[in-house]
């Protein structure tokens, strides 16, 4: 696990990266992206269990904040879709990446921004992605 940053729209915001075995090879790419709470307690936890059990089976995982404070911010409702674009090419620029296989895990308002990321970007940009109470339909 490493805590890096990356730059969205002239702001730094923080990711946490989980790397996939030291194989040589490329890996698969999967963002967990966050809901409007944020990645407080009790979900933050959840979250980067998640993307720990998953780096553990094989894939580069990472989980990126949108917000650049660690507080709740229950009334946002918007994607935060450059945010995730631009962590998105920070993960993906990365050697033992493959760009080419990318999924995204989105949470509540993180599963609203990896669906409309997707809506925006070519088809096959994203190879697979669950939606955990996402409020788009």
């Amino acid at each position: 696990m490493s805590n890096e940053t990356f730059t969205s729209a002239g702001k730094t915001y923080k990711i946490t990266i989980y790397a996939a075995p030291s194989d040589g090879k490329k890996h698969p790419v999967i963002l967990l992206v966050h809901g409007n709470f944020g990645l407080g307690a009790p979900y933050g936890d959840q979250i980067h269990g998640f993307a720990k059990d998953l780096a553990g089976k094989g894939y580069m995982t990472a989980v990126p904040k949108y917000y650049e404070d660690d507080k709740p911010h229950l009334t946002d409702m918007v994607p935060h879709v450059q945010t995730l674009t631009d962590a998105i090419a920070a993960v993906a620029s990365r050697p033992e990446a493959d760009p080419d296989r990318l999924g995204l895990i989105g949470f509540s308002l993180g599963a609203a921004t990896a669906m409309t990321f997707i809506a925006s970007n070519p088809p096959e940009t994203v190879k697979v992605l669950a939606d955990f109470f996402g409020f788009l339909t």
